[in-house]
Formats: structure tokens, sequence, C-alpha cells
């Protein structure tokens, strides 16, 4: 009701509020007169004396915020949450068998790590634009250390048609290691990428592997990262798997993350950017029949003796044809960590 101001003068307004308001989502009584007995009962409510304390709608305005932006750090998880509230991406299901799903599901943006400094951040009130709770950054202990959590400081804000909320999300969550997407029933989901998943497929030279293209650049590598605070102070890392590629050669990198006080989430921060330079350079395409259970991040097993290729890939992107001859093909776009080396 944002748009008439959180307020219900007319017998029109309450007929809006029962269509979905500024959302447009029919979600009230399917009674088409729904609108005008709730009407009669609100006048009822306003004449009668008997209801004096309930306070008056029209004076009720937009509820401030449970807390004050500056007084801490904001979880980046809770800023998404915000933000896909802000987007109408809660209470949008009306058919009966979507409703099973969930709208959201959102991980805290968090590590686990064996120190954490003392403070408080903020997490979001589920469903709820624009409310968050307080909670201690040491709340819970997990059995391999506290966990810490990722952080966005005060004072970000996004301008209306300036930003869309897939550019605001992908804004905040840079340079960690968590994927944002929504998934094929409609849920959005916030989750730390997680590169041990089990093979789902095998693609076999003769038997399910069309044709397969393998290539390995490392001209844009860089085997030594500096990653650098907001308060300008760094961290240098070396992959040494990149290193070996290189041939020994130290190619530097610097990358400002104003998030990574730490010097643990520093190496957070340079782990996700060593894996997306692996990503770039080792790259394999294939095609192959169909198979709509495939999804991206998901890792396959692929063998092929004419290119002495023996090895798991994780999907990075999928592109669906359909041709009068072959039918329906999949052209996957993979890369490949050998994971033998360290980052020092």
């Amino acid at each position: 009701m944002a748009s008439r101001g959180w307020r219900f003068s007319s017998v029109d307004d309450v007929k809006y509020f029962w269509q979905g308001g500024d959302k447009g989502a029919y979600q009230w009584a399917s009674d088409p007169n729904w609108y005008n007995s709730v009407w009669q009962i609100y006048q009822q409510f306003r004449s009668s004396t008997e209801f004096d304390s309930i306070p008056e709608w029209e004076d009720t305005q937009s509820p401030p915020p449970t807390t004050s932006p500056s007084q801490g750090a904001y979880l980046k998880s809770a800023i998404v949450q915000d933000l896909i509230a802000h987007a109408g991406m809660y209470g949008w299901r009306s058919n009966p068998q979507d409703i099973y799903y969930p709208y959201a599901i959102i991980q805290e943006t968090s590590y686990t790590h064996a120190v954490q400094a003392t403070g408080k951040v903020y997490k979001a009130v589920p469903d709820k634009e624009g409310e968050f709770m307080e909670v201690e950054a040491e709340s819970i202990l997990t059995p391999k250390g506290w966990k810490n959590p990722f952080v966005e400081p005060p004072g970000r804000i996004f301008e209306s048609y300036k930003y869309k909320v897939s550019e605001a999300i992908a804004e905040v969550m840079k340079d960690t290691n968590f994927r944002s997407y929504c998934d094929r029933y409609g849920t959005y989901r916030l989750e730390e990428i997680d590169m041990n998943r089990p093979v789902v497929a095998t693609y076999t030279e003769h038997e399910n592997l069309i044709t397969i293209h393998k290539t390995i650049d490392f001209s844009r590598g860089r085997s030594h990262l500096v990653i650098r605070d907001e308060n300008g102070n760094s961290g240098h890392f070396v992959d040494t798997e990149i290193l070996m590629e290189l041939k020994g050669e130290i190619r530097t990198g610097v990358k400002e993350v104003p998030f990574a006080k730490t010097e643990e989430q520093k190496r957070l921060a340079a782990q996700r950017i060593f894996f997306d330079l692996k990503r770039l350079c080792r790259t394999l395409q294939i095609s192959i029949p169909g198979n709509p259970v495939l999804d991206v991040l998901d890792r396959i097993y692929i063998i092929d003796s004419n290119t002495t290729t023996r090895e798991i890939y994780t999907i990075k992107g999928i592109r669906t044809m359909f041709d009068v001859e072959n039918g329906y093909l999949q052209i996957l776009d993979l890369f490949w960590s050998n994971n033998e080396g360290a980052l020092l």
C-alpha cells in the first residue's frame, strides 16, 4: 500500500489491498464482495466506542527500522534478503502446485574460523523488508570454531532506477564464494559454492560424447595476489598450481576487497580470485545428447582417448540446441582444476 501512503481512506483502497496492493498478486478471499464487507466492518469499528483503543489505520505509517544502520555492519546475506523482499520475491505464488516450494533459501554469509573478534552484526527478519535484528557475531559456536560473518559496512545506497535488484545483489556479493540464482521451481537461492559435489554423469567417446574441444591459456593468469582492505592493509598470497603453469614466473595482481579486514578473510578472497583465474584459463567444451537434469556447477566425468582426456570437470555453462538430424543437443562449457597446488 505504499503507493497510497499506507492509508485506507475508502472502499477502493480496501479493494486495492484485496487484489494484492502494489505487488499485484491476488492473495485474499475468493468472495467478490470481500472488500465491501471488510469496509463495512471497519466503519462499525470506527463508530463504536467499544473500539476506541484501536489505532486508526489512516494514521499508521511505514514502521521504522528496528535498528539504526549506523550502529554496526550488516551481514551481506541480510542485505540480499531485504533486496529480494523489495523485488517482490515473497508472496507471489498462487498456483496450488507452487505454494509448497519455498520463496527463498538464503545461506548466511559466514565462514568458520578459530578466532573471531567480538562485535555485533545485523540479520534480516525473514519476509519483512526494512526490518533487521541485532545478534552477536560470536553467537554460534561450531565444532571447528566461531562462525565469522561476511559483512557490508553501513551507508551503501542503491538509487531507484539506476540499479536492477540483480545488479545490486551482484555488487554486494562480489568477491565472496556465494552463488545467487533462481532454481527451476522459482525459489531464489543464495548458497556457498561447493566444488566437491558428487559426479552426476559420465560421458565417453563413441557412446554419449559427440564432440570435444579443450584449451589451456594462462596468458591472463596471476600467480601472486595482493588483497587490500578499506584501511589499506594488504595480504599477499601465491597459488603454487598457477605458479607451476607459469613456469615459476611471478605475475602480480592487486584487488581491493573492503570487507576483508582479517587475514583469513583476505585468504578467502584470494582463493575465490585464483579459482576464477583457473576457471578462465582451463576450459573444455563438449556436445552431448540433451540431458535436462544437468545444472551449472554439477560435476561430470569425461573420457576421450583422442584428446587423452580422463578427468572430472565442472559445468560452468549450458546451451541447448535442436537439430533436425540429431534432435535435442546440449553444449557444455566446462572447467577443471588439478588441485595439485597450495595457497601460500
